[in-house]
């Protein structure tokens, strides 16, 4: 008989990992999820960006931390479809995620 030892547990293969030091959460890429941002500090639970291979997560928590936003940007494999999301402090999108770029 089988039996799940897992408890729950959602994994994932990460690629590249980027840390919001203004709203103290992480964002991922990763093998077959793509992007995701983690919902708040701490939390266990994470929000999908975007789909396929995750390849590339960074984070600008700089250049608009007066204002308590930051910037996390992700793409999928090959540079496919880069994308940047805004996010204040508390966690809640300021900007709809959208492509900035598109590389032929």
């Amino acid at each position: 008989m089988w039996t799940q030892l897992s408890d729950n547990i959602s994994a994932f293969e990460v690629y590249s990992v980027a840390y919001d030091a203004v709203g103290k959460r992480l964002v991922t890429a990763a093998q077959d999820t793509g992007g995701a941002i983690q919902s708040g500090r701490n939390a266990p639970l994470w929000n999908a960006v975007q789909g396929g291979d995750g390849i590339n997560a960074f984070v600008n928590d700089r250049t608009l931390a007066r204002s308590g936003l930051t910037a996390f940007y992700t793409s999928s494999q090959v540079l496919l479809e880069p994308k940047l999301l805004i996010f204040v402090t508390q966690g809640t999108p300021r900007s709809a995620a959208f492509t900035y770029a598109t590389l032929v």
